[in-house]
Order: structure tokens, then C-alpha cells, then sequence
């Protein structure tokens, strides 16, 4: 299980990584405007400056500092009154997030 854990860690620090890295390298190709909300139906309402990435970029990173060091989230407590294991959906919650901040950072440098 420990192992697990570990391999998860590595991946999401990993993930963070490789987007900073994209975000360095492509940013001079950034536009100086991006969209920053998309309604249902696709297209872009609200526009605003590409340091919105480096905002969003350190959100990421504030994120993930928290589940590395446990961040203890209210749906784990009431997962363990269920009986379910909560770690699992710890690591669910993380990856989600970070692949949704990671691909919207992408999406916008390539």
C-alpha cells in the first residue's frame, strides 16, 4: 500500500513537472489574452490575461503540497463512517484535479 502511495506521489509531482516545463518553454507563444471560462456550450465568454496560467499554475502546486503532506478532506471522515478506505479517494480526488488544472494550462501553450 505504502508503495502505492509513493508511486502516486511521483506521478503527481511528475504531472506538475511536465506542465511547468510546457508553460516555460511555450510561453512566449501564449496569446496575451485566453479564455478563462467556457460556457456549455463551448465557447469562451470571459477572456482574460495569460498570467491567469502562472495563477492557476500555483494553485496546482498549492494543491498537490496539500495531499503530499495529507490535508485531511471532510469527505474522508465521512467515507470512514461507511467503512470505506479513504486513501484511495484521496489519490482519486488529487489526479482529478490536477490532470483538469494540467490540461487546461496545456491546452493554451501548445
Amino acid at each position: 500500500m505504502q508503495k502505492r502511495v509513493s508511486l502516486s506521489l511521483c506521478l503527481s509531482w511528475l504531472i506538475i513537472l511536465i506542465t511547468g516545463f510546457i508553460l516555460v518553454i511555450q510561453w512566449n507563444s501564449v496569446d496575451s489574452m485566453i479564455g478563462i471560462h467556457i460556457h456549455l456550450l463551448g465557447e469562451m465568454d470571459q477572456l482574460g490575461s495569460k498570467y491567469f496560467l502562472l495563477v492557476l499554475f500555483a494553485v496546482e502546486i498549492i494543491i498537490n503540497l496539500l495531499f503530499t503532506f495529507h490535508y485531511d478532506l471532510q469527505i474522508n471522515h465521512e467515507l470512514k463512517k461507511i467503512g470505506i478506505h479513504s486513501k484511495w479517494v484521496h489519490v482519486l480526488i488529487q489526479f482529478i484535479l490536477l490532470l483538469i488544472m494540467s490540461i487546461y494550462i496545456i491546452a493554451f501553450c501548445l
